[in-house]
């Protein structure tokens, strides 16, 4: 989770002095509340809410969701989740699904996975099991492995189901993974078994800009007559300064063109802290030539930059668009303990104080670098991948700031001033 601003400067200060916290305070979710709009009485009707809960460390351990029962005027619990076994990134060993059983007043499990995790925290596999009513026990049915090269770049993921007739796990799907030097991901090739062996299905391909954002997503399917790959669509992004995606296109493949052709397309717009605060979906009228609007999405943020509300926009008999349902987020204050040495990266940068660029050493897998000012406001944002790694500062005005790092799980702040 990320970490408000006035706290890793806390967190930073405190380090400076090798009194590292063993509590801080951090805003978490607390619920979600769903409503549609009512034409008839024009205000909103309640329709849904999500309930979060937390341990001590501020994981998350139960959700419980609910719909609005209108004519009861009551809330009815229709679901629940509950995580526990977290480890030091915060990943849950177990989690469980409950479905809720209105003529027994109680909750029935569902669905249950189990997690492995490495030391680093990646996800290395889990088994998924199924609530029996006949022998009310789990029933294992899916199971999947994860491995990595030594740099911890995924390479392969390999799915089983359970074999009741033959008592064993059965290969099902799986997939493998190119990355480039820099542990970018840039092909995934989707297959499955055929019985005797793997057939190929599906490929995405992915290209970077210079900045490590993806601009293009390139997807094709397998033809198994010609055994040949066959371009299907595509998806090309645009950014702006500041790595915010602004635009995505989405294309269909045309045999009869035997080129792209437009399908639809996403703009999103920001607010000066680089939240999204619109998203507006549109798609092509082949028949008219031009974009029609489809869905449109608005966001407000509080003080704290915590989303407080998203408004949903669909389409209305006149080709605009019309208020349908809007989300309310509501958050809270909480006080996560345990904080150790367990989540700290231990970096050092030079020259400080710098001109132009700073160095960050003691790197050992992609890391997010941040830049903050000093009232907190974030100014850029990159993201390092080598043991020692050049960030650039040249656009920064002379003052002190805050370089933020995140690498799975762990954080490191650091003060430099810019000469």
């Amino acid at each position: 989770m990320k970490k408000p601003f006035l706290a890793l400067v806390a967190l930073f200060f405190c380090a400076q002095f090798h009194l590292l916290a063993q509590s801080q305070q951090e805003f978490l979710l607390d619920s979600i509340y769903t409503y549609n709009w009512d034409t008839t009485q024009a205000d909103w009707a309640f329709q849904s809410k999500i309930l979060y809960s937390y341990n001590a460390a501020g994981n998350e351990i139960e959700t419980r969701n609910a719909v609005w029962n209108f004519t009861t005027n009551a809330w009815v619990n229709t679901g629940k989740t509950t995580q526990n076994g977290f480890d030091a990134y915060g990943n849950p060993h177990e989690t469980i699904f409950f479905q809720w059983a209105a003529a027994n007043n109680e909750w029935k499990p569902k669905g249950r996975f189990i997690h492995t995790f490495s030391d680093n925290g990646k996800l290395l596999g889990g088994i998924n099991y199924n609530w029996s009513l006949s022998t009310n026990d789990w029933v294992q049915y899916f199971r999947d492995t994860t491995l990595f090269d030594g740099n911890w770049n995924q390479t392969e993921f390999i799915a089983y189901s359970w074999q009741t007739a033959s008592n064993s796990w059965q290969e099902s799907t799986r997939a493998t993974y190119l990355h480039d030097e820099n542990g970018h991901e840039t092909e995934q090739i989707n297959y499955s078994w055929t019985g005797n062996n793997w057939q190929p299905t599906y490929k995405t391909v992915k290209i970077y800009d210079t900045d490590v954002n993806v601009t293009e997503f390139i997807n094709y399917s397998w033809d198994m007559m010609s055994s040949q790959w066959h371009q299907d669509n595509k998806a090309t992004y645009t950014y702006d300064a500041n790595g915010n995606q602004t635009e995505n296109m989405q294309y269909s493949w045309s045999t009869s063109a035997n080129a792209f052709v437009f399908f639809s397309k996403n703009i999103i717009t920001y607010n000066g802290q680089n939240k999204p605060i619109e998203g507006t979906t549109f798609y092509w009228n082949a028949d008219t030539q031009e974009w029609i609007a489809q869905y449109q999405t608005q966001s407000t943020y509080d003080e704290n930059n915590n989303i407080l509300e998203n408004i949903f926009y669909n389409p209305g008999p006149n080709n605009d668009l019309i208020i349908a349902r809007k989300q309310h987020f509501y958050w809270s204050l909480h006080t996560i303990t345990g904080i150790d040495d367990l989540n700290v990266l231990h970096c050092s940068i030079y020259p400080n104080p710098a001109k132009s660029a700073l160095q960050v050493q003691g790197l050992n897998r992609p890391t997010h670098a941040s830049i903050y000012s000093v009232q907190g406001t974030l100014l850029q944002t990159a993201v390092l991948s080598d043991a020692s790694s050049h960030l650039n500062i040249q656009k920064l005005p002379a003052g002190t700031y805050f370089l933020h790092l995140e690498a799975e799980g762990k954080t490191d702040m650091q003060r430099f001033i810019k000469q």
